[in-house]
């Protein structure tokens, strides 16, 4: 029979208290330790987590879970995320010193309601999952009390490189609004977490500590198609691992490996097979996994330039590289005449986001805009539209790609003919170009007069 124990902690640098559980096998026998840490939007309940705490346990460990102190989770309110102006209020120092609270408890008699015998503290581990893989990377580089880490589908930088129109604004605004996809909730960010970021960048910068300070055995768990962090993600921690092995080597800083409790210096690539997670292990290839994917941005509503102009720039820091964009371009509305004109832009944009995950960034994009969606091609501020992602076809809820009506659309296929004439679509087989010349729709698209 497992054993539950929940127990509460209060943040000793904010005051703020949080909460924590273990689940174990209560038999007086001393066992490996497992601190988990959610990732963003996440907290320790979700989803499958309380179902892996039992797995780790009927295996002979001892798993904690907790939920960071700024997660947005109530000490005894709905356990789902409900404080959004502590979550507003989150930094990666906070989460940094929660893990490390969780962690001095542990090895404080009676601070936790496990007993002592079933510990066994020499073998303390860290998993984390998302930005909590990134968290516990940084933690293992500061302590040493923790003997290995394994990250599933983690990040590998903290620093988004934000174009600088969107900091300014940021600073300007002080808070900046991402979705919550499954909730619905605009959640806020205030400017203090890129503060904090900026104030202690070598005890949060991951690829820096991975190479110089996590002298742990690692382990880099990854899913080939995972919607929020992309693959590459994983490489990155795996080169950076690999050059730290490559300076040991060199004599500069030799490592002893003590104890190999889990798969050293690995990606581990995980696979959909037969219901059930399969698992492949490799060196992780230095290739960009990288697709350019074409985008159009349009609105008939509100200042339409400047919307555009943000919306770029938020894609910018949030999805991938501008590569190149279309002048703006005038139409009158498509499917509706009662209207504005629309303004129109195109985008090359080169992203490491798998489609899903690019299509939220879109959506977050059009929120951002203020955009609400109240009728079919009814007017808006802003519309992002994903026209084509590489040479993909895809069909699933919610996107289609190519765009179902991008042959049909002059509004889209002008500003896209002059970023991409050659491009060509991978279902029709004509060109960008070639689709422009037979296109059907008889609505003019004219250069705006106020581009620069």
């Amino acid at each position: 029979m497992l054993t539950h124990s929940p127990f509460l902690l209060t943040g000793t640098h904010h005051g703020r208290a949080f909460e924590a559980d273990a689940t174990y096998q209560a038999d007086g026998h001393p066992k490996p330790v497992v601190v988990f840490v959610h990732g963003f939007k996440g907290f320790k309940d979700w989803g499958h987590f309380p179902l892996l705490a039992d797995f780790f346990a009927e295996r002979g460990f001892v798993f904690v879970k907790l939920n960071l102190s700024h997660n947005g989770i109530v000490v005894g309110g709905t356990g789902d995320l409900e404080d959004l102006d502590a979550f507003g209020r989150n930094n990666f120092s906070i989460e940094l010193n929660d893990i490390g609270q969780v962690i001095d408890a542990l090895f404080t008699p009676g601070a936790t309601p496990i007993p002592a015998a079933e510990m066994d503290l020499s073998r303390l581990y860290l998993v984390g999952h998302s930005r909590g893989g990134g968290l516990v990377l940084l933690k293992a580089a500061e302590d040493r009390r923790v003997q290995a880490v394994a990250t599933w589908a983690a990040i590998a930088d903290i620093d988004q490189r934000w174009p600088q129109a969107v900091l300014d604004e940021w600073r300007r605004a002080g808070v900046l609004h991402v979705p919550n996809s499954r909730t619905g909730q605009q959640l806020p960010l205030h400017y203090q977490i890129l503060e904090d970021y900026l104030a202690n960048r070598p005890r949060l910068d991951i690829p820096h500590n991975v190479r110089r300070r996590v002298r742990q055995p690692l382990l880099v768990v990854h899913g080939d198609d995972d919607e929020t962090v992309p693959l590459e993600a994983a490489r990155t921690l795996h080169q950076a691992q690999a050059r730290r092995r490559a300076a040991d080597s060199a004599g500069r800083r030799p490592h002893v490996w003590r104890r190999a409790p889990l798969a050293r210096n690995r990606v581990a690539r995980a696979r959909p097979h037969c219901g059930r997670a399969h698992r492949r292990v490799f060196p992780a290839p230095g290739v960009s996994t990288a697709v350019t994917a074409y985008l159009l941005l349009g609105g008939n509503l509100g200042e339409r330039a400047a919307l555009l102009h943000a919306a770029k720039a938020y894609l910018a820091a949030f999805a991938g590289e501008v590569l190149a964009a279309s002048a703006l371009y005038e139409t009158a509305a498509w499917g509706r005449e009662d209207q504005p004109n629309f303004l129109n832009q195109a985008l090359a944009l080169r992203t490491t986001l798998p489609p899903a995950a690019l299509l939220e960034q879109c959506l977050a994009a059009e929120l951002q805009a203020g955009r609400e969606r109240r009728e079919l091609w009814g007017s808006r501020t802003l519309d992002v539209d994903i026209l084509m992602y590489g040479d993909e076809v895809i069909e699933q809820p919610g996107l289609s790609v190519p765009h179902s009506r991008l042959a049909e659309r002059r509004f889209a296929l002008v500003p896209l003919a002059e970023i991409a004439p050659h491009l060509r679509h991978p279902q029709l087989g004509l060109s960008v170009a070639e689709l422009l010349a037979q296109c059907p729709d008889p609505l003019p698209v004219q250069l705006w007069p106020g581009n620069n």
